[in-house]
């Protein structure tokens, strides 16, 4: 498949039986390519800046960039549903909290839980150094655990958050992504390192 443009980010998406990857470029786009025929099914438009994350949520996907906001798309028809403001930098993490809230990470060095029925934010995480860089819910467990630019992870309860449950120290440099299986939480970051 080709993109068309430098890709920042990736999501496999599954709905009502179809199957796509969804791509976020430098282009300003994010498009969806169909795994059954290796086609792109659509090409999103309505960014200002490039497409730094893409998230699959159930019928929707979600898209944030350099433009500070975050899209709400329709995967069906492609339209932008709603655009989430709230950010004073660049979207750098997206991840699903339930079927209607989803969580935001930015280099603005906050972490914003949205509500997509209300298009409105329901809290803020602060306190990430030199950004926050990543973001991941972990099903089941009801936590959240987000990456900071200076290598540090908070872990923090899934709803009203006023202060993380722990700081988990070890990466030298900014985390870029985060996993879990259980409670077993895996962190890439940009000193080379894995924990």
């Amino acid at each position: 498949l080709q993109s068309g443009a430098r890709a920042w980010s990736l999501d496999a998406l599954e709905h009502d039986g179809q199957r796509w990857v969804a791509v976020g470029l430098q282009d300003k786009t994010a498009r969806l390519f169909d795994l059954a025929t290796e086609t792109q099914s659509l090409c999103l438009n309505g960014h200002k800046g490039p497409v730094r994350v893409v998230r699959g949520m159930g019928s929707w996907l979600l898209s944030g960039a350099t433009d500070h906001a975050v899209k709400q798309w329709d995967l069906q028809t492609g339209c932008c549903i709603q655009t989430l403001q709230g950010h004073t930098d660049v979207v750098l993490g997206l991840d699903p909290y339930g079927s209607n809230t989803f969580y935001s990470a930015s280099k603005d060095s906050t972490v914003v839980t949205w509500d997509l029925r209300s298009g409105k934010k329901v809290q803020t995480l602060e306190g990430h150094e030199d950004g926050a860089w990543s973001v991941h819910f972990i099903p089941g467990k009801e936590v959240v655990v987000t990456g900071a630019g200076n290598g540090v992870l908070f872990v923090w309860p899934a709803s009203r958050a006023l202060s993380p449950l722990a700081t988990l120290s070890g990466h030298k440099q900014k985390v870029r992504s985060i996993a879990s299986l259980q409670w077993v939480v895996a962190s890439a970051s940009e000193d080379e390192t894995l924990r």
